[in-house]
């Protein structure tokens, strides 16, 4: 399955998702390039990655993401 997500200015997991998916943190894997805006996500262990319009990241399950700036973050995820 492939998914296009945009991400408002503001959106953050914490605030959107963890109050449905009921995990501390995101429990899937993702393979996204990010096509436009900057996206911050955190592991679980602490360590910290900012996808920027171009990047190809792999995230590990077991992490929170928020949008930074105040452009929408366009992902293509899979």
């Amino acid at each position: 399955m492939v998914m296009r997500s945009v991400m408002q200015p503001g959106w953050s997991w914490e605030k959107y998702i963890k109050p449905m998916a009921g995990e501390d943190s995101c429990p899937l894997e993702h393979r996204e390039v990010i096509v436009s805006g900057r996206i911050r996500y955190k592991m679980d262990d602490g360590t910290e990655v900012i996808g920027q319009a171009g990047d190809y990241l792999e995230i590990s399950p077991g992490h929170l993401a928020w949008v930074l700036d105040d452009e929408p973050c366009v992902t293509i995820d899979w």
